[in-house]
């Protein structure tokens, strides 16, 4: 009877482990910003909104304040995953010897790290670019 008990409450626990893993990971939604670092984005990319600033002070990349303000939303993954038919869309905020270029490094994360990166830059806007949304 004693061993019956413990492996019920063995059972129980395994259980209520499982369900308490189980709702945490739900609750934990991927955060565009964390992927953002997680990558190294911001070895060359600033995002003034954020506080990040680009470490490589030799590669000046664009910071990506209004990024989706600039670019179309499906053409920004594509270009990150250096997809072939992306097209190469020139940009006045991407230094000269760049511009209308692949991007330098392939984005290696899941679809769910991606589609947190984009909802994360659509809100990284300017007070004007939020104006125009409305």
């Amino acid at each position: 009877m004693l061993r019956q008990s413990l492996a019920l409450f063995a059972v129980g626990v395994a259980a209520f482990v499982g369900i308490l893993a189980a709702l945490n990971a739900a609750d934990e939604k991927t955060n565009g910003k964390d992927v953002f670092l997680k990558y190294k984005c911001d070895n060359c990319h600033s995002v003034s909104s954020a506080g990040i600033e680009g470490k490589n002070k030799k590669m000046v990349a664009p910071d990506l304040l209004d990024v989706t303000a600039r670019h179309e939303a499906e053409w920004i993954p594509r270009f990150i995953r250096k997809e072939e038919g992306a097209g190469h869309v020139r940009c006045d905020k991407v230094p000269k010897e760049r511009d209308g270029k692949p991007h330098m490094l392939k984005f290696a994360g899941t679809k769910e790290e991606e589609d947190a990166l984009l909802a994360w830059f659509a809100e990284q806007r300017t007070k004007e670019e939020e104006e125009e949304k409305k």
